[in-house]
């Protein structure tokens, strides 16, 4: 009898286990997929929002220099870097950046590259479910081991046919 349940416990032991780890496997990438395309979602809608309210503001604008002969002056005056009567002109000279422009890397891959740390950091045995390198060995051994598990299971067998004794 111990045995039967020591049987029992390792079958399922091992198809469980197996099972996760294959779980894991075939539904992680897809899942840090899905994150990273809604953080890009996110992104895109604050980029669309920003859009809109520049969109807004220059509609002002263009309302306001069709209407306010004032502010038309002065906006003349401001594009044109004529002096205004009676205003001093502060002249800004930008800074240098700290770093050379053409040694970033492109905006998107540096949103991969971050999105990906973040979620090693997070989840860092995950990575093993991802990882190009070592997902095909992942997948095998958790396969094998759910095929080990049911090779292995012994059938139960049928209890032998009670005789009627009526008979």
């Amino acid at each position: 009898m111990a045995a039967r349940i020591l049987e029992a416990l390792l079958f399922w032991l091992m198809f469980t286990a197996g099972g996760a780890c294959l779980t894991a496997c075939l539904l992680l990438p897809p899942w840090f997929e899905h994150q990273a395309t809604y953080r890009q979602w996110v992104e895109a809608e604050r980029r669309a929002a920003d859009v809109e309210r520049s969109v807004r503001t220059t509609k002002r604008q263009i309302d306001r220099l069709e209407q306010d002969e004032a502010y038309l002056n002065r906006f003349a005056f401001e594009e044109l870097g004529l002096p205004t009567p009676g205003v001093e002109t502060l002249t800004v000279i930008p800074s240098e950046p700290a770093h050379e422009v053409g040694d970033e890397l492109p905006q998107r891959q540096q949103e991969r590259l971050a999105i990906i740390n973040e979620l090693v950091q997070r989840y860092p045995l995950a990575w093993v479910f991802v990882r190009p390198d070592t997902r095909p060995a992942a997948m095998a051994a958790s396969g094998l081991m759910v095929l080990a598990a049911l090779l292995l299971r012994k059938p139960r067998r049928a209890a032998p046919p009670e005789e009627d004794e009526g008979a």
